[in-house]
């Protein structure tokens, strides 16, 4: 197994803990705080890091003018197939760096679990974040439900690989390897669970009608769901709100748009457009329940663009350009999204 790296702030030492053919390697780097930012640099891997010397904070959950983003959802470890969509359609080159200028990248969530090269995708987008800002673009990387399973401690989704790094060869818990200490876990805590960028909102399961009733603003789900990563589920539990948005119909695990099932009961279209009108927008892009390819729904008012990339055999990307909706594939072809 090879795996890593996993930084860890200690004061002004950072610790790096790597693991190549199972072993153990530890190294410090000190920190100047008066940089910017610091190298992590592993021989093994053949790879360097920049990290930024400020701990990562909230970013804003609207943005306007943007006109062009490329939107992939659940790629639950499956680094190669995320890497393919990205390279095969310009967004980055072959070595992983930025090329989409003032573009913007959104990823829905479920970047853990599942997969065995979690870790990889993680620092992938943790470096074209810092990227694509410093060439007018954006990366926002939105929490899902597989997000707040691994900060929570629960392993029950992991590959074996991270089973085996976890309880045999680090003798720890996921969540403590992305624990508030270490660098992916203080960033991956920063994250915002809805965004809205021109007209069109993004969230990682869906929004339920209820919302707009509850009269909850964007601001006002990130921020409650940010600042309750870490709080006991029977603090959750007791406040209805808090209750409602970590629940089956909370943006990070609502599947009610798709099909009507015994959890769920497909809305009215006059509902959708409630949504639509209390957030502003004309679109709502959501992942978390697969299709066979990334699908319209309601008239092409929700988007559903979980392409099934956790089963490890395809992946598609949504491309909104100047107004118009594309079907991104792995080999870069476009196609052109019908209502």
């Amino acid at each position: 197994i090879n795996d890593g790296p996993y930084v860890f702030r200690q004061g002004n030492i950072a610790l790096v803990i790597t693991i190549h053919s199972n072993k153990v390697i530890k190294k410090g780097i000190e920190i100047n705080e008066l940089r910017s930012s610091y190298r992590v640099t592993i021989p093994a891997f053949k790879q360097t890091y920049i990290i930024p010397t400020i701990s990562a904070r909230a970013e804003p959950a609207k943005y306007q003018g943007v006109e062009k983003i490329f939107v992939i959802s659940d790629i639950h470890g499956h680094f190669q197939w995320f890497k393919s969509l990205l390279v095969n359609n310009k967004i980055v080159d072959k070595k992983m760096r930025w090329r989409w200028g003032k573009g913007n990248l959104v990823i829905l969530g479920d970047v853990f679990d599942r997969g065995e090269y979690v870790t990889e995708a993680l620092w992938a987008i943790h470096q074209l974040e810092q990227q694509a800002r410093a060439k007018g673009g954006r990366v926002h990387y939105l929490l899902g439900n597989h997000e707040v399973i691994i900060l929570r401690g629960n392993q029950e989704y992991l590959h074996p690989k991270y089973k085996q790094v976890t309880e045999q060869i680090l003798k720890t818990n996921i969540s403590v390897l992305f624990g508030p200490d270490s660098i992916l876990g203080q960033w991956v805590r920063t994250r915002n669970t809805v965004i809205k960028i021109n007209d069109i909102l993004f969230v990682h399961g869906g929004i339920h009608p209820q919302i707009p009733t509850m009269n909850l603003s964007i601001n006002d789900i990130n921020r409650s769901i940010r600042d309750n990563l870490a709080s006991p589920t029977e603090t959750i539990e007791a406040d209805e709100t808090l209750a409602f948005l970590f629940d089956k119909d909370g943006p990070l695990l609502y599947r009610g748009y798709f099909e009507d099932s015994e959890e769920y009961q497909k809305p009215k279209p006059g509902r959708i457009d409630q949504i639509l009108t209390h957030f502003g927008v004309k679109h709502v892009i959501s992942g978390h329940t697969p299709q066979d390819q990334i699908t319209p729904f309601f008239a092409g008012k929700i988007i559903g663009v979980d392409s099934g990339m956790q089963y490890g055999d395809r992946g598609e990307a949504l491309l909104w350009n100047h107004g118009k909706f594309y079907r991104a594939s792995v080999n870069g072809k476009l196609t052109p999204l019908s209502k």
